[in-house]
């Protein structure tokens, strides 16, 4: 067995300083039973709480996960169409119905990739191939490489890999002739396998590598052909369980999808979602602190006058022991009895109870933290407005739209990529281009610049054909209507396209106050 000389599975210092960002925001998208788990990791515990007291407190605690809400209805907006490829040759289809290999269409894959990305700050493709013996000796005895149709015909194909922020172990890349290059990364790749009626779990590591060229200067000209090798943990430790070899296309095939910001020439993210992600934990230990005074305060407390308490020795968590006061029996046929004390006062026993005042403001907290949390997401205020003004909950929604589109157009260009590097593999140079939906409505309040569309098709500025498509964009006419359906309908009643008043009339009038917001129509030959 060939042992490592280090240990492949050290992660390297981006990942290190990101790690624990990861996981919390991985912890806050799982929800509740993830959240508990951490414990006091999010919910500290109070200073002479014992274990008991405080896991029955976080066992109680409430979780309202607004920030999963919130996640997944920013991710969800680009995938409102189809992500398809544009004009692209027939031979990419198959690979568009299934992306990885695993039954995954392109449009499914991205939306994944997409949020998760949104989550994280970061997510990863590595676009692989189908590993096949490409050479092929003939019946006389002649060597040589597969033709492609032969290739194909083995079922070799390329495939996508989703490669989570926790898997990418390591990552570097170096500047070459005025481009950054990937020149080695590590990826982490866990599987269960079976071995009989039982389960054990693998923990590899696929390993890329581009070692540099140098002049006689000793300056950096240019990358050698990129490398693999696959290690296996064992149980004496990492060992080479595939030595690997060149990768045909000769770089390393991965694409990261940032969103947020990448800080300097390292691979640590400044994720868009930690704002949010730290207002989650705040409203986790509100929740949790009104859910204990609810548990705390939904009784009355018994209080005794002048009599004596019985004693009782109680072992803590640390094997010490103390001297407390015996708690008293509550509850039905329950008898307290209040004795005289030494000076020969009589007791007595009576009900302390507890105010609601301070479980209202609790609660009223909560709710405002929530609202400022969906705020602080970009989501339109859909709900209890009334404390802001049309325009200040307009431009919060406007903000929101604007960053999805700029991080839409950015799984524009990853998915390109990805597309660029399936098409090496495939022994093309480029590859198709991507329509990604990106034309989100941008308008203040209910407009959402129709009125102007309406204004240039009556200045004869624009088409009959024109206005149906922009109506539709707009969701004023259904996802079912085509231009040529509505057309030979209008053929079928013997009448012409309607005028503009009788538009105007059916689709309704617009403010003509509100600035117009118009977009750019998807590229042609895009699915609608």
């Amino acid at each position: 067995m060939a042992t490592a000389k280090e240990d492949p599975s050290t992660t390297s210092g981006d990942y290190k300083a990101m790690f624990e960002y990861w996981q919390k925001v991985g912890d806050l998208f799982k929800g509740a039973q993830a959240v508990r788990e951490a414990q006091e990791r999010y919910l500290p515990r109070f200073e002479n709480e014992t274990r008991k007291q405080y896991n029955d407190r976080v066992k109680w605690a409430r979780y309202t996960n607004v920030y999963r809400d919130i996640v997944s209805s920013l991710s969800d907006k680009p995938f409102s169409e189809e992500v398809t490829l544009v004009d692209s040759p027939t031979k990419y289809q198959p690979l568009v119905e299934d992306i990885d290999g695993q039954g995954n269409n392109l449009h499914n894959f991205a939306s994944d990739y997409f949020e998760t990305a949104v989550n994280n700050g970061i997510d990863w493709i590595y676009v692989d191939y189908t590993r096949v013996n490409t050479d092929v000796t003939d019946p006389n005895g002649t060597v040589r490489r597969m033709s492609v149709a032969e290739e194909r015909a083995t079922g070799a194909r390329p495939y996508w890999v989703r490669v989570s922020a926790l898997e990418m172990i390591a990552v570097y890349t170096m500047v070459v002739n005025s481009v950054e290059e990937f020149v080695h990364c590590r990826m982490l790749e866990v599987t269960t396998e079976r071995e009989g009626y039982e389960e054990r779990t693998v923990k590899r590591i696929r390993e890329l590598n581009r070692e540099p060229v140098f002049d006689d200067l000793g300056n950096i000209v240019g990358l050698r052909p990129a490398t693999w090798v696959l290690w296996e943990e064992g149980k004496e430790g990492w060992f080479i369980r595939d030595p690997g070899g060149e990768l045909a296309i000769g770089i390393i095939p991965i694409v990261p999808l940032v969103i947020g910001k990448r800080i300097g020439m390292t691979w640590r993210i400044e994720g868009a979602m930690n704002d949010c992600a730290d207002l989650q934990i705040d409203l986790y230990q509100q929740e949790a602190t009104l859910q204990n005074a609810r548990l705390l305060t939904g009784f009355p407390m018994l209080s005794a006058d002048g009599v004596d308490p019985e004693m009782e020795t109680v072992r803590l968590d640390d094997g010490t022991t103390i001297e407390r006061p015996k708690p008293a029996p509550v509850g039905p046929r329950a008898v307290l009895y209040g004795g005289r004390n030494a000076e020969g006062q009589g007791g007595s026993w009576k009900y302390i109870e507890i105010t609601a005042s301070s479980l209202a403001f609790l609660a009223s907290q909560i709710k405002e933290t929530i609202q400022e949390l969906r705020e602080l997401g970009r989501q339109p205020l859909t709900a209890q407005t009334g404390n802001l003004t049309t325009i200040t909950t307009a431009f919060a929604a406007q903000k929101g739209n604007s960053a999805v589109q700029s991080w839409a157009l950015t799984l524009k260009d990853a998915l390109e990529l990805a597309f660029k590097y399936t098409a090496m593999w495939m022994g093309d140079s480029d590859g198709p281009s991507v329509y990604v939906f990106t034309d989100f409505d941008e308008g203040i309040g209910a407009d959402d610049g129709f009125a102007d569309v309406l204004t240039m098709r009556k200045g004869g500025d624009l088409s009959q054909e024109t206005l149906w498509e922009e109506a539709q964009r707009r969701k004023r006419l259904g996802d079912e209507f085509t231009v040529e359906r509505e057309r030979k309908r209008l053929e079928e009643e013997g009448m012409e396209p309607p005028d503009d008043q009788d538009v105007t009339d059916s689709l309704g009038e617009e403010d003509d106050d509100v600035d117009p917001s118009i977009s750019d129509d998807p590229p042609e030959g895009a699915r609608r």
